[in-house]
């Protein structure tokens, strides 16, 4: 079974779903807190540091998936 891309703001037109993938919508907040940590403006920071932090918004991102599947698994559980 595919599953279908999870929107975090959709936004339906016609057959085509729109919207932010909540993917990136988790790692864009995960960059959020993790670019307050820079002290500094981007300017500051290297590419390795800015490539790094990209990656760990994402890894943040998946791992709130997967916490938002098993929340939704439990909660059919306890209504089933």
């Amino acid at each position: 079974m595919v599953e279908r891309v999870k929107r975090a703001f959709p936004c339906n037109s016609g057959a085509i779903e729109q919207g932010m993938d909540l993917r990136d919508y988790f790692a864009a907040q995960a960059l959020i807190a993790i670019s307050g940590r820079w002290g500094g403006t981007l300017g500051d920071i290297d590419k390795s540091a800015a490539d790094r932090s990209a990656q760990i918004s994402y890894q943040l991102a998946d791992a709130m998936m997967r916490a938002r599947q098993l929340s939704s698994q439990k909660c059919e559980a306890d209504r089933g």
